[in-house]
């Protein structure tokens, strides 16, 4: 087998790495190693490796990631890739990317500024809201608060209004009505372009539904 002639220069996608080999003495004896040497982010890097080998894997993955402009985790020590190894583990059940998961920690850390841990928030707003409550649509429940007016012989005018209003209020949220947000409302009606009296008349039946859904849970 013909011997290795160094420095040995690994090349891919046209960057390359430059492989020296070095002794080191160790216990009294002579030891070779194999030094790479890659340039990421403009700042000379050497990465040891004790086998030609390993030293050659190193040089080619280093040269892949400089051309694909990920020098950056070049830069990880091998306590940072075991770290960013376990998080990817812990998070892969919830399908949510490390780099996303680590900005929401960091946002729920500043909003709760050290009073408490992320945990035991998350303990306590479990704890408040434990009971499940009753789903409805939104549809559902428009078609019982338009019988409920009937039932209460409210008057032909309201139920009227109450039909006209919220039908289209459902005919624009087909979902369950816990799902709607104050800012959802607030977006209807803004494209609605109503006058300032429909627009009355619409947040009035709305607000009778909203009553209807909190009496009934």
């Amino acid at each position: 087998m013909k011997a290795e002639k160094f420095p040995v220069t690994i090349t891919e996608k046209g960057v390359s790495a430059v492989i020296r080999e070095s002794t080191k003495l160790k216990g009294g004896k002579k030891h070779k190693y194999f030094i790479v040497e890659y340039i990421p982010l403009g700042k000379r890097k050497q990465v040891w490796r004790s086998n030609l080998a390993e030293a050659k894997a190193v040089a080619s993955e280093a040269c892949i990631k400089i051309a694909n402009g990920d020098q950056a985790s070049l830069e990880f020590k091998d306590t940072d890739r075991l770290a960013f190894t376990r998080g990817a583990e812990f998070l892969a059940p919830s399908g949510i990317p490390i780099d996303i998961a680590c900005r929401d920690v960091a946002d729920s850390l500043a909003i709760l500024g050290g009073r408490v841990s992320i945990i035991e928030a998350c303990r306590d707003w479990a704890k408040r809201n434990e009971v499940v409550l009753p789903k409805i649509s939104v549809a559902d429940a428009v078609t019982k608060v338009q019988q409920r007016a009937v039932s209460d012989r409210k008057s032909k005018a309201r139920q009227h209004e109450l039909d006209v209003l919220l039908n289209k209020f459902a005919e624009n949220f087909r979902c369950e009505a816990h799902t709607i947000t104050p800012s959802l409302i607030s977006g209807y009606l803004t494209c609605l372009a109503l006058s300032e009296r429909s627009k009355r008349n619409h947040q009035d039946a709305i607000k009778h539904l909203n009553r209807w859904l909190v009496l009934h849970g």
